[in-house]
């Protein structure tokens, strides 16, 4: 196994991405964790609908799990998934060859990445910008619709 850093910036933000590529590549895929390393701007005015009602105990005590560098954001995991668990079937899907396995995960890295960004710094990047319970961003680019969307 070798294991590899990448870091992606975009405006104020930094996102670090450590892979571990086995020794299997490109029958195994490699693996992908991310952490958020630094928060660029966001929007100013905070969406009063995600803390109506919330405990501010809670919400300070999730500010300062943030500070201290704690997987907090459940669209860091939703990344890994794309990257991870979805990234080698649709590689397979747009006819990649199985040794640019890797060179697509980081193109889907990097597609990830700048949505994340963008909609956390408040741009608008689809009519639905978030979805379900977790709240799940619109990772997945439809080529057809010219427009991304949230997996099924």
């Amino acid at each position: 196994h070798r294991v590899y850093r990448a870091v992606v910036r975009k405006g104020g933000w930094a996102m670090q991405a450590e892979l571990e590529v086995p020794g299997g590549y490109p029958e195994t895929a490699p693996i992908f964790s991310l952490t958020l390393l630094k928060e660029g701007p966001r929007p100013s005015l905070t969406p009063a609908g995600l803390q109506v009602g919330a405990d501010p105990k809670a919400l300070s005590a999730a500010a300062a799990a943030r500070q201290a560098g704690e997987a907090t954001d459940n669209a860091l995991r939703a990344m890994e998934e794309e990257i991870n668990v979805f990234a080698k079937d649709d590689a397979k899907k747009a006819g990649c060859p199985p040794a640019q396995l890797l060179v697509y995960q980081l193109w889907v890295l990097l597609h990830c990445a700048s949505i994340y960004m963008d909609v956390e710094g408040g741009a608008t990047v689809a009519a639905r910008p978030h979805r379900g319970r977790d709240r799940r961003l619109p990772f997945l680019y439809s080529a057809d619709a010219n427009a991304n969307s949230q997996r099924p």
